[in-house]
């Protein structure tokens, strides 16, 4: 007899997130393993940049949406 793990359902919005966050998380990965083996010389602040360049993005919309909202 199989064994069944019982999950609950998820929205199509959270498996949306949850694998751009995945992808975000590998190419991080696959980044630092680059940088550590010498593959690449950049910067680890470039190193870590889909760690920290979405969350930049979103909030500088959020400041540009806010400013214009103030604005008229």
């Amino acid at each position: 007899m199989p064994w069944q793990i019982s999950t609950p359902a998820m929205s199509r919005r959270t498996l949306i997130t949850l694998g751009m966050t995945s992808s975000y998380s590998l190419a991080t990965i696959l980044l630092v393993a680059l940088r550590l083996t010498g593959a690449i010389e950049w910067n680890w602040l470039w190193v870590f940049a889909p760690l920290w360049l979405p969350l930049a993005i979103i909030a500088f919309t959020f400041g540009v949406l806010a400013l214009r909202e103030r604005v008229e």
